[in-house]
């Protein structure tokens, strides 16, 4: 069975990332860019799961944007992943409807275990060139240069 996600979005960064996350894991990706192309977005597209950033800008947000897409009858048994920033917190509410909820940044291990988590099959290896970091396995793009030890001469 092919899987699609709905990448509710607006940030380009956080976009290509879960794009590539979700390509990694064997998923067809739509996009909604704002809130109110959420619900015809779903209809359009059927998606597998609902991959729902907090802050999306739009006309709905946090509990009012989760709430309509559980009222929709096309929507209400769609898992939506929730990633959110600590500067929007998660509140008790959205994440009492959201199916998990991921504060980001989002590492391809939990985007794997919250895919699990709502029953999407994963599979797949994160290959980071796809993501503009070539063979590093440090994401962070920070390094700690090492210099070699000299050798000092007795007395020095």
């Amino acid at each position: 069975m092919a899987y699609t996600c709905l990448i509710a979005a607006n940030d380009p960064w956080f976009i290509q990332l879960i794009r590539v996350y979700s390509s990694e894991c064997g998923l067809s990706s739509a996009e909604a860019f704002v809130s109110h192309d959420i619900l015809p977005a779903i209809h359009l597209d059927h998606p597998s799961v609902i991959l729902l950033q907090a802050d999306l800008p739009g006309h709905l947000h946090g509990m009012e944007l989760v709430g309509s897409i559980r009222k929709d009858p096309a929507a209400r048994n769609i898992p939506i992943i929730v990633f959110y920033t600590q500067a929007a917190s998660m509140t008790p509410e959205v994440a009492g409807i959201a199916s998990v909820c991921i504060q980001e940044p989002v590492s391809f291990g939990a985007f794997q275990e919250a895919l699990a988590k709502v029953g999407i099959p994963v599979a797949g290896r994160l290959d980071l060139s796809r993501v503009g970091m070539g063979d590093d396995p440090d994401p962070s793009g920070v390094h700690e240069k090492k210099h070699p030890k000299k050798k000092r001469k007795p007395g020095q």
